[in-house]
């Protein structure tokens, strides 16, 4: 890659994240209409479409371990917890006014075992096979639960196999998109770590954590404007429990070192602190409020602010 300089090369960035979120959006528009053509349970759709907006953070890791910068993709998979949860999911309630979540005791505690458990394990400085399978099991396991829990308002089923075929060819084209943004997304930011000397984990929580749950973002966005307040909270309960799975997969394909230091335990303590409040917001009342919401705002920015605070120590 030609030298380009700091700002051509943050520039760049700037615009294949967009690019990257484009490609994702044409995936997720494709799979929603796809949904919406078969008829399917919205919630346990939105399930389903949060691994596949998880999509931009599964291929960055495959570009990662090509080029064997796992911190990278940790750091990214790690961080896109407290994106969603935090950052996206607050916005959803702020825009919303109320989520309904129609929740029982206890409803959103396995979510919390499960997302907090890569970050429990790799605190040995290893993501091992075992840990890989152990996460893999675990995934399986929250989702029977949702699904099985979650309610079950259909879409209204309509379509034609011409159109269905239509849909299919597009979801194909934004996953090969993705594939290849990701990979010069990637080559740039290695060229950019070595000008500023950042950490590649920490660039993975904080630039990478947004970047790549544009998705998310998009999603939450049109299910504002749409009211379909279930999609949207699923959808991110999705795409979260995706990421430690995303873990699980390239710990057991290759297994990983972890760079426990002060980044590290600051991502651990505050995806904790986030994680127990949401329970306690997710429980009350069975809806987030919009006051709940910007209280997961105010988490997900104190995290930022603290992390590059300790950066630039």
């Amino acid at each position: 890659m030609p030298d380009l300089g700091t700002f051509g090369l943050s520039l760049a960035l700037v615009i294949l994240f967009y690019l990257l979120g484009k490609s994702a959006d044409l995936i997720v528009t494709n799979v929603k209409r796809l949904g919406m053509a078969l008829g399917v349970k919205i919630f346990a759709f939105g399930i389903i479409l949060g691994f596949l907006t998880s999509f931009p953070e599964l291929a960055v890791g495959v570009n990662s371990l090509l080029l064997d910068i796992r911190a990278l993709s940790l750091g990214n998979l790690f961080g896109g917890i407290l994106v969603t949860f935090g950052l996206v999911l607050g916005f959803s309630a702020i825009l919303n006014r109320n989520i309904q979540t129609g929740a029982k005791p206890g409803t959103f505690l396995p979510i919390v075992v499960f997302v907090m458990a890569p970050l429990l394990l790799g605190l040995d400085g290893n993501l091992g096979r075992v840990d890989g399978i152990a996460l893999l099991v675990g995934y399986g396991l929250v989702l029977w639960y949702l699904l099985a829990r979650g309610p079950h308002e259909k879409f209204e089923r309509h379509d034609t196999v011409r159109g269905i075929a239509e849909k299919t060819f597009f979801i194909i084209l934004g996953l090969a998109a993705v594939l290849v943004i990701s990979h010069y997304i990637i080559e740039v930011t290695l060229l950019l770590t070595k000008d500023f000397g950042i950490s590649p984990f920490v660039v993975g929580i904080v630039l990478f954590g947004i970047g790549t749950n544009l998705p998310e973002i998009i999603v939450a966005i049109r299910a504002w404007r749409r009211n379909v307040e279930e999609l949207s909270l699923s959808n991110l309960i999705g795409s979260t429990i995706a990421n430690p799975a995303i873990v699980g997969i390239f710990a057991i394909v290759k297994p990983m070192t972890t760079e426990v230091g002060s980044s590290y335990y600051l991502l651990l303590i505050f995806t904790l602190v986030l994680v127990a409040v949401l329970n306690r917001f997710y429980e009350t009342d069975k809806k987030l409020t919009r006051l709940e919401g910007i209280g997961l705002v105010f988490v997900y920015v104190l995290f930022v602010v603290f992390q590059m605070t300790t950066f630039t120590l």
